[in-house]
């Protein structure tokens, strides 16, 4: 089958990971895969360099380049005849159904990454696009999400107007590149120059107020009066700006496996729209406890093998991060190879693969 992604960029992300992931899969399964993005380059986009996945670069100019990008997607749709264009994210979604009508015979799968997202928290012109896919949800053959509870919550706001255009598959992780690594943890966390005997809460997530920094710089600074030999390295787009005493701020990085490695927990501190988070699942993969805030498949994915804590619950988050930094380092390891087994059980790219293939069978004969 050829098969098109639709996604604003390759860049650092959930989204963006679970594309390549995908990508690279039906790519090495045989099928014919192209990723169509609005801008060129990105993490993701170097990853897939020297697999059969082609990227195709819409080269859009900016935010009013809207008319003539959408003309060279259409273009580009109508010279690869593809049997699915799969489009990611909110503004690719909406895209999708608009150029359908110019691509003869194109079914159409959304990806819906996020759920009870709270648009308050943001700005009009990142709220606009959530309220355009809500209304154009209708003409959307199959909406996939990535956790249960992004669906119910899709179901809530009425996207798509049906159950039966409803999905859910769960991300899958490759658990052949996220693997413990001692080695490689150790090497990176000497670049970082803090003590040797310290424990280190490692938190990967780019700046937003999804994400729930407030509580934890919060749960930060208990955390060093009680316990000072406790280190916070944060790693994501927007986390340079954090330099206040225990916390060291990495910004976006790249080999993500080398720092899952180097940490002693992962901690997730979000407070609202998370579907499934990439971050945690990774650091499981390379037999990382976790300490997460209950949002989204956080706590169906961790289970007993790490902490689940209310979310926005400062006193709860500081309390789990207290007992997992006080458990032995045998304990940690114990509950990091339940956690990899784990993964390796429940969210493998098998599976992700087959369930997509499944529903682009089924759209296609619709």
């Amino acid at each position: 089958m050829k098969i098109c992604f639709l996604i604003r960029a390759l860049d650092s992300g959930g989204a963006q990971t679970q594309v390549g992931v995908l990508a690279c899969a039906l790519g090495q399964a045989g099928h014919e895969v192209e990723i169509l993005t609005y801008y060129p380059g990105g993490v993701v986009a170097d990853e897939l360099a020297h697999t059969n996945v082609s990227i195709h670069c819409l080269h859009k100019s900016g935010r009013w380049d809207i008319i003539r990008f959408m003309w060279r997607l259409i273009a580009r749709l109508r010279a690869k005849r593809p049997d699915c264009l799969y489009s990611f994210l909110t503004v690719s979604n909406i895209l999708s159904v608009l150029v359908r009508p110019f691509v003869r015979n194109m079914p159409v799968i959304w990806g819906v990454r996020a759920s009870k997202m709270k648009p308050g928290q943001y700005g009009f012109w990142e709220r606009l696009p959530a309220h355009v896919e809500l209304l154009l949800s209708t003409y959307a053959p199959v909406i996939v999400c990535n956790s249960e509870q992004a669906l119910r919550d899709c179901r809530a706001r009425g996207m798509g107007m049906t159950d039966k255009k409803l999905h859910w598959i769960a991300n899958g992780i490759d658990t052949g590149t996220f693997v413990p690594h001692r080695v490689a943890g150790q090497r990176l966390r000497g670049t970082w120059e803090l003590p040797r005997d310290a424990f280190i809460v490692g938190v990967s997530a780019r700046y937003d107020p999804m994400k729930g920094f407030d509580v934890l710089l919060a749960v930060v600074r208990r955390m060093r009066k009680h316990s000072p030999g406790i280190w916070f390295v944060l790693a994501g787009r927007g986390t340079e700006r954090f330099g206040e005493d225990g916390v060291l701020g990495l910004g976006e990085r790249t080999s993500m496996r080398d720092f899952y490695c180097a940490v002693d927990v992962l901690c997730l501190p979000s407070v609202f729209g998370e579907s499934f988070p990439n971050a945690i699942a990774e650091a499981m993969a390379c037999g990382v406890p976790v300490v997460a805030t209950d949002v989204g498949a956080t706590s169906e994915i961790v289970a007993d093998t790490g902490w689940i804590v209310p979310a926005g619950d400062e006193c709860a988050l500081f309390a789990a991060l207290k007992e997992a930094s006080n458990c032995s380092r045998e304990a940690l390891r114990k509950k990091g190879k339940q956690a990899r087994e784990r993964i390796e059980k429940q969210y493998t790219v098998d599976r992700l693969v087959c369930r997509t293939l499944e529903l682009i069978a089924m759209v296609k004969h619709r």
